[in-house]
């Protein structure tokens, strides 16, 4: 569990500095020893959530959010519902600016 913490812990130093490819190098890392070892998957897919969707890569971050809906209490669906709502307009926004650019 100490293990886990550090590696977590690392990947909120570069998430802080706006370093998001090397946070989510290290929230990966942590999910994996979770994975392999147990612990707190639910905080390492949070942070992952946290840090695509910082880093506007919605439909990574989306994927994330859905596992976070789908282990999350009744309460937690709610309003995990409604940030995925959100997210999904910010990545249709978005494709369509990119065809928009494309075209």
């Amino acid at each position: 569990m100490a293990e886990e913490q550090a590696i977590q812990r690392k990947g909120d130093e570069y998430f802080k500095q706006g370093q998001y490819d090397l946070a989510i190098e290290w929230y990966k890392k942590s999910l994996d020893y979770v994975y392999k070892h147990g612990g707190h998957k639910w905080s390492c897919h949070q942070a992952l959530f946290e840090v695509y969707e910082k880093a506007d890569r919605y439909e990574e971050a989306l994927k994330e959010l859905d596992w976070l809906i789908a282990h999350a209490s009744e309460k937690g669906i709610i309003e995990l519902g409604k940030r995925r709502e959100q997210l999904q307009k910010l990545l249709e926004q978005n494709k369509n600016l990119q065809n928009k650019t494309n075209e």
